[in-house]
């Protein structure tokens, strides 16, 4: 498997084991120490973390936020793939490409 610079529907996504992270209240907060950074996410980008405590498939995981949250799938989708991309290009996911 190659590394992906890009995060598709296709991709397999997992967590930086280089963040740290911690639960507060219905947020997540991380560190990235390599970078000095520090990074908050919502509650639907804390479920997204959650479900990626291992390793995942995009459409699979865009899947599950749709069954979990009743919303448009195309709409899920979209939104998806821009938070995972922002959230690749800030280190604090990694992705490789199947094939």
């Amino acid at each position: 498997m190659k590394e992906a610079n890009t995060v598709t529907l296709q991709s397999v996504i997992s967590r930086n084991p280089e963040i740290i992270h911690s639960a507060m209240d219905d947020e997540v907060v991380m560190m990235s120490v390599d970078q000095g950074l520090f990074f908050g996410v919502d509650k639907i980008g804390t479920h997204i973390w959650n479900l990626l405590e291992t390793p995942a498939k995009v459409d699979g995981l865009i899947e599950k936020l749709v069954t979990h949250y009743d919303v448009d799938p195309e709409l899920c989708k979209n939104d998806t793939l821009l938070f995972l991309n922002d959230m690749l290009v800030k280190k604090v996911i990694l992705v490789e490409k199947l094939g």
